[in-house]
């Protein structure tokens, strides 16, 4: 980035975890980490998700029904889409760059596309089931 622009990352709104597979629900299951990657569009929409091999993740194929989860729940998620805030020059954003927002003399506020990496685990321990959904990463 130039020293008078600034980078705002997307926002989830109400975006719910996977829903737990009922056949997986009902029986032991130890911790299973699956990583979704997806790119947050300008308007702030889902597109291209599909579950990734990264370390600490387990192999998509080795959890189909979890997989298909993760693919279904995020690919509904919306984001405040990342902004990309341009400011007349590099004093201006050091005076008013809040790292928040655009804010204060912005002389350009672009919606970017970027892509995001997010884990869920699902886990199923004496009969209860839990998803956790946490950000993995930017991509």
């Amino acid at each position: 980035m130039a020293s008078n622009q600034a980078f705002v990352f997307p926002a989830p709104r109400e975006n719910p975890a996977p829903a737990f597979p009922p056949e997986l629900a009902q029986r032991e299951l130890p911790p299973t980490t699956l990583c979704a990657g997806f790119v947050v569009d300008p308007e702030g929409h889902v597109r291209q998700a599909k579950l990734l091999q990264d370390p600490g993740c387990a192999p998509p194929e080795a959890q189909p029904q979890l997989g298909a989860a993760v693919v279904e729940a995020v690919s509904s998620w919306r984001f405040d889409p990342a902004v990309l805030c341009v400011y007349p020059d590099a004093t201006t954003r050091d005076r008013d760059w809040n790292g928040v927002g655009c804010a204060g003399a912005v002389a350009e506020a672009r919606p970017v596309a970027v892509t995001l990496g997010w884990a869920f685990t699902f886990e199923v321990r004496e009969g209860r089931a839990q998803v956790v959904a946490t950000r993995n990463r930017a991509r």
